[in-house]
């Protein structure tokens, strides 16, 4: 079968007007319950029942918001995860995908009061119901696939183990309706609490170049947004990278503009950062939000991996800021599925590509696509860090490699204070059983508009005398 990714998002951007239209109350951005990422989207329906639907009428095309396949697409299959923290109440529901032609809802799909999986077939207006139930505080990979004149199902997965917990299939075939848009979130005032993460779309007017997502990622897979680190290859803009790493974006209140035929590109951390750590890559999506400032100047998203550039789709814009995106599914520098190491060669931003007067750009990056491998890294037993790195990095002390924050154990691992010198990887083992660890209490990582946050707090156990020791002959580094 073959796969269309045609867009995903991990929500870490914390930008609903990149991705949806709101009706009634967006979903919050939470960073305590996640899903192999930084952030997730939260309903809460607890106190009071929540209308709050995320819509995306016009499906996306290559530059702008646009009607993919032009009348529409029949052929929709789609992949979330999904964490309960409490089920609605007795007679309401958790909407989770809802397709609509022009507003009006064709096929859905809920989870009920009891955590079963329904599914709705607007030939005959009915509903069909999962044998079996999903339960609260646990991670899900939740599939829905809809198919004009074919099935409608969905299945719930263990994310962790793959193991399918819930499956529904529609005994009739779906209507003849054609797909133009999608709806995701608590429709007509759902209680409950519900967090989604990690969303991908399949889509395409073609029934072989659909299937379920999880058949292609696993159910451990993930979508990235890699932070912005310095300027790159372009500069051809005012202002610097600062200017436009806000996530979310903050309108004018700091930009890169153009008046000429020039680009800029940023540079982005590497997929060490993310939130777990990088297997396979299956695709890149380019994002910002431009806009002119007088006149028609044109636009298009600029890719450079390696040495290599590549343009998307020109296209113009109006005076208020309007989000465009570019999917990249390969590499361009080798016309192959992206690598590892090809994606963290990657930069990215914009092309004024001609028109009149001057552009204008507040925000831009990209988000990963890919699946999670395994840790294969050895257990650490000592981390390094310097107060004053703005990337708040975490180095493995004994191999000088960065380490993704979550892999840093609490009560697992060490605290190294120390001059910079340190043994090296060829040391034996009794060289880093030494007075210089500390065993660490606590770690809290975080990440809002303003950035990263990472504490670690070291044992209070001889911390003083530590710090003395170990500080004593260096420039303040931990």
């Amino acid at each position: 079968m073959t796969h269309t990714l045609y867009w995903w998002t991990g929500f870490e951007d914390q930008q609903t007007s990149r991705w949806f239209t709101t009706i009634g109350t967006a979903p919050t951005f939470d960073s305590s319950i996640t899903s192999l990422s930084r952030y997730s989207a939260k309903w809460d329906g607890s106190a009071a029942g929540v209308t709050g639907e995320l819509q995306m009428l016009n499906i996306l095309s290559d530059g702008l918001w646009g009607a993919g396949g032009g009348g529409g697409l029949d052929f929709v299959t789609t992949a979330l995860h999904l964490y309960i923290s409490a089920l609605p109440i007795s007679g309401q529901y958790i909407y989770l995908q809802a397709l609509d032609r022009q507003g009006g809802v064709i096929n859905a799909c809920r989870v009920t009061d009891a955590g079963k999986l329904e599914v709705f077939n607007d030939n005959g207006s009915t509903w069909a119901t999962s044998a079996n139930a999903l339960s609260t505080g646990i991670w899900y990979v939740v599939s829905w696939e809809s198919r004009r004149n074919g099935v409608l199902s969905a299945v719930a997965r263990l994310r962790d183990t793959g193991a399918t917990i819930a499956s529904v299939t529609h005994g009739t075939a779906s209507g003849n309706s054609t797909t133009l848009g999608i709806r995701l979130g608590p429709y007509s005032s759902s209680r409950g609490t519900w967090y989604i993460d990690n969303y991908v779309i399949e889509f395409d007017s073609v029934a072989g170049n659909v299937d379920d997502p999880v058949n292609l990622l696993g159910t451990r897979y993930a979508v990235g947004l890699p932070a912005m680190t310095g300027n790159g290859f372009y500069t051809g803009w005012s202002g610097t990278y600062t200017d436009v790493d806000d996530y979310p974006h903050d309108t004018d209140a700091t930009y890169r503009s153009a008046a000429t035929v020039v680009a800029f590109t940023s540079v982005f951390a590497p997929t060490s950062s993310l939130a777990a750590q990088v297997a396979i890559v299956h695709g890149l999506l380019a994002f910002g939000f431009v806009r002119q400032e007088a006149g028609t100047p044109g636009f298009a998203i600029r890719v450079r991996s390696g040495t290599t550039d590549s343009t998307g789709t020109a296209f113009g814009v109006g005076s208020s800021y309007t989000v465009c995106h570019w999917r990249l599914l390969t590499d361009p520098a080798t016309s192959s599925s992206w690598s590892v190491s090809g994606i963290d060669a990657v930069q990215a931003g914009f092309v004024r590509t001609g028109g009149t007067n001057t552009a204008r750009c507040t925000n831009v990056g990209y988000e990963l696509l890919y699946s999670v491998g395994a840790i294969t890294r050895t257990k650490v037993v000592a981390y390094m860090m310097d107060d004053f790195d703005p990337e708040q990095r975490v180095i493995d002390a004994r191999t000088g490699e960065e380490l993704p924050h979550e892999e840093i154990q609490p009560n697992v691992g060490w605290l190294r204070v120390t001059s910079g010198e340190m043994p090296d990887s060829n040391s034996p083992e009794d060289a880093w059983e030494d007075e210089t660890l500390l065993p660490i209490d606590s770690v809290r990582f975080s990440q809002d508009a303003s950035g990263t946050t990472l504490d670690i707090i070291p044992s209070s156990e001889g911390l003083a005398e530590q710090l003395v020791r170990g500080l004593a002959n260096s420039a303040g580094t931990l």
